[in-house]
């Protein structure tokens, strides 16, 4: 869906639909806001190795049976519009 076919369909609303839009995104916006939290502190690794996680543990078998298969490289791009 475009920007323009939004905007027609939310132009389309009645006065009603359209406060109870407004409402639920205020609402959401609400809930998602961002608070400030401690910063994460690095642990001491000093003679301890961590395991590695399910998916890391998967990739690392994958890479063993296919040595250099780039199948799991992903590139994506990303159009950012508006105020960030």
């Amino acid at each position: 869906m475009t920007d323009l076919d939004l905007d027609r369909r939310i132009s389309a609303l009645s006065p009603e639909l359209l406060s109870i839009l407004v409402e639920r995104l205020d609402a959401a916006s609400r809930r998602t806001s961002v608070s400030v939290a401690s910063p994460i502190r690095p642990r001491s690794r000093a003679g301890r190795e961590r395991p590695l996680s399910f998916a890391q543990e998967r990739l690392w078998f994958l890479d063993q049976l296919s040595p250099g298969d780039v199948d799991y490289n992903i590139s994506v791009a990303f159009r950012l519009r508006g105020q960030i």
